[in-house]
């Protein structure tokens, strides 16, 4: 479940990739999960739309990476 910085679930929609479903915008932000060794780890994403050469949305595209 990805968290903020003090441990608060975050909803869906404050999520880059949602943002930039739902908006058709490029998103970025940071945040928080878990990973399978139980150790926090700090995300950061950014989210692109995708459109077809006529200009039609058809998606989204994120890159995550861990920062430290």
């Amino acid at each position: 479940i990805p968290t903020d910085e003090q441990g608060d679930p975050l909803l869906p929609e404050q999520l880059p990739l949602m943002q930039t479903l739902n908006e058709e915008r490029p998103a970025s932000g940071r945040f928080m999960i878990r990973g399978l060794d139980n150790e926090a780890r700090h995300i950061e994403v950014n989210s692109f739309p995708l459109t077809s050469k006529a200009g039609i949305f058809l998606g989204a595209v994120a890159m995550f990476w861990e920062s430290t």
